[in-house]
């Protein structure tokens, strides 16, 4: 009953990808993406803003990545019978608890508050 159900199942899926597609005139523009030989402008989308929102994506992400990793040392030390915080960020890296280490953003540096246990960014 199987290798029927398999051997139609190969059949019908090899007579949807064998038919020719007709070439478009030029490939569709992607949103935000200026085309060869259109001007680029310095809009909200342009890649400065880009870049800065990447930043701002970036270091979220590596505040969650530290957060995420002080839950899980806590839980591993604590054995169930009470909260354990991380003393810092490089407690984390030298117990394997947080690899790779996170990139810190120029002028900042990444801490853990003792009374939440998140992840936070402070100027040095």
């Amino acid at each position: 009953m199987v290798v029927p159900l398999l051997c139609a199942l190969v059949v019908a899926d090899l007579g949807t990808g064998c038919r020719r597609r007709k070439p478009s005139a030029s490939p569709p523009a992607e949103a935000g993406l200026s085309q060869p030989g259109e001007p680029v402008a310095a809009t909200p989308g342009s890649k400065a803003a880009s870049t800065i929102e990447l930043e701002k994506i970036d270091l979220e992400s590596e505040l969650v990545r530290i957060t995420d990793a002080a839950q899980t040392y806590g839980s591993v030390k604590s054995g169930g019978r009470r909260v354990v915080i991380p003393a810092s960020v490089e407690e984390l890296v030298k117990g394997g608890f947080l690899v790779p280490a996170p990139v810190t953003p120029p002028g900042k540096r990444f801490i853990i508050n003792q009374k939440t246990g998140e992840a936070e960014v402070v100027n040095q």
